[in-house]
């Protein structure tokens, strides 16, 4: 049996087709090809981020981590997933030298 996920709409603009999904199409956009993690896996892998944040600022890299945010669901005992974002800040006074000037 087939079930269809997208259909033509009926709505047409510069006699140009426009598809809309079904409700099992919709259902199918939320489904997920991994499995969850445990929770104590997720924080092992945020410890072991934070822990790399620290070695590489201290590193001569012509920028440091300046902030970090990492996302994961409060109190589920499975996530999907570990979001994680990071903010470069430059090592020399971006205003006044030159990248060339500071590397010198």
């Amino acid at each position: 049996m087939r079930v269809a996920v997208v259909v033509v709409s009926p709505q047409r603009v510069l006699r140009v087709d426009y598809y809309k999904l079904t409700d099992k199409g919709d259902k199918l956009t939320q489904a997920s090809a991994t499995n969850k993690m445990p929770r104590t896996k997720a924080d092992r892998i945020i410890a072991n981020f934070m822990k790399r944040v620290e070695e590489v600022t201290q590193m001569p890299y012509m920028f440091r981590i300046h902030g970090h945010l990492y996302e994961a669901m409060c109190g589920e005992p499975h996530l999907s997933d570990v979001d994680i974002a990071v903010d470069f800040e430059a090592k020399w006074d971006r205003g006044n030298t030159s990248q060339e000037e500071f590397l010198a």
